[in-house]
């Protein structure tokens, strides 16, 4: 037979304490030494075809969308690019870009993971300075 204490006890709520959730995103961060243009071609009129493989901090899933954005570094009518990264079979962190009609240039580069991505570096005096890649 239950005591009186233990009755108490039993009809008592549980009390707990919890904090507000705040949600976050993980950014990926390139690896700018181990940016590397593949397979550069002229293809006509100064445009270009390549891959671009990029390294980043993070394992991009094998069926997270990937996206590469250039941005050409010029104040000229400067041009820019989105590309889908190559299918991938496994975990990684090293995704290929196929660049197609690309002109020559020199281009700010940002890896998109899942709606992620890298911010670019800013230089007070020069804008954004990186990470980049000059094609052709």
């Amino acid at each position: 037979m239950a005591s009186e204490s233990d009755r108490t006890m039993a009809s008592e709520p549980d009390r707990t304490i919890a904090s507000n959730a705040i949600p976050f995103v993980l950014c990926p961060q390139i690896d700018k030494e181990k940016l590397e243009v593949l397979d550069l071609w002229e293809k006509e009129e100064d445009l270009y075809e390549a891959q671009l493989q990029v390294e980043v901090d993070l394992t991009v899933g094998s069926q997270q969308r990937a996206l590469l954005f250039l941005n050409e570094r010029s104040n000229n009518n400067p041009v820019g690019y989105i590309f889908a990264a190559k299918p991938r079979d496994e975990d990684t962190k090293v995704v290929v870009f196929p660049i197609l009609d690309v002109k020559a240039g020199e281009y700010l580069v940002r890896v998109q993971i899942d709606g992620a991505e890298n911010p670019l570096e800013v230089d007070g005096d020069n804008g954004y300075v990186g990470p980049s890649v000059a094609i052709g």
